[in-house]
């Protein structure tokens, strides 16, 4: 038993004393035998939490975030129309990742700016800030290459990068589900957000109300993200080393094919328009 003087107290907690040899008939000195128990102090518990917070802020998501922002609410018509996506410009590389730093109006930049900073919160404390960076930047590219193979237009937004942190939860639904607490809460949450998410588009689709909603952009945005998911994301308990080394190989191979698939048919589909201009 290690024994503890009345004077030995650390700094900054605050403590009991017991003594487990107190009895009627006990002649031991008491205070050498006193235990000490601390109680932390509140203080400390709130510097410990907001320690946490500020350690784990997505700041790779508040920074693009900001730039949207400022975007929004400063850039004029000309630079807004050199950051968006233009199927008659596919050429012009920048445009595959700066069309997601603008909006179309208020709610759409709020809503956008609120999911993605929640979604980088949860995902970086797990698996880091690179990996969900990498995420948000493919969603965004990849969903804006499959829209503009489907049906091609204007893009803006940050709807596919969004959608790629949004289904990559379930990647790591999957990918840690023995070791999540809570786990049929966040399926149940997920659930609603997709299917909220399809309803909205498909009201939109039918009620043909502008701004029109690119439905190809968050499917593949969302793709990305379950794909690139299960092959970046790490296990902690879960999966078997085995299982994870299939996800890693099958996933990236997969997502190497879409990507290159869909690069092709833009590279094809832009070259055809360049040569039926020059024809006529």
């Amino acid at each position: 038993m290690r024994h503890f003087s009345l004077d030995d107290e650390p700094l900054g907690e605050k403590n009991i004393y017991i003594s487990p040899v107190t009895t009627p008939t006990s002649t031991v000195d008491e205070e050498k035998c006193l235990v000490r128990i601390p109680l932390r102090d509140a203080r400390l518990h709130t510097k410990d939490v907001w320690k946490y917070i500020v350690q784990n802020l997505p700041y790779f998501m508040l920074v693009i975030s900001l730039a949207e922002a400022i975007i929004y609410f400063e850039c004029n018509a000309d630079i807004r129309k050199l950051l968006r996506f233009d199927p008659d410009k596919k050429y012009e590389i920048w445009r595959y990742l700066t069309y997601m730093l603008l909006h179309e109006d208020v709610v759409h930049l709020t809503l956008n700016l609120f999911l993605q900073c929640t979604f980088a919160f949860f995902l970086e404390t797990k698996q880091g800030r690179l990996k969900v960076a990498i995420l948000y930047l493919a969603g965004g590219v990849t969903g804006v290459l499959g829209a503009s193979c489907i049906n091609p237009g204007i893009l803006i937004g940050a709807s596919a990068g969004v959608y790629s942190l949004l289904i990559s939860l379930v990647a790591d639904l999957y990918l840690n589900y023995e070791n999540i607490k809570y786990k049929a809460y966040r399926g149940i949450c997920i659930s609603v957000l997709v299917l909220s998410d399809i309803t909205f588009n498909l009201y939109h689709f039918w009620s043909r109300e502008e701004p029109v909603i690119s439905w190809e952009a968050h499917l593949f945005g969302g793709l990305t993200g379950l794909i690139l998911g299960l092959a970046l994301y790490e296990n902690t308990k879960g999966l078997q080393q085995e299982r994870k080394n299939i996800c890693l190989t099958f996933s990236s191979l997969l997502y190497f094919l879409i990507f290159t698939t869909l690069v092709i048919i833009t590279i094809d589909s832009g070259a055809s328009k360049c040569a039926n201009k020059m024809n006529s």
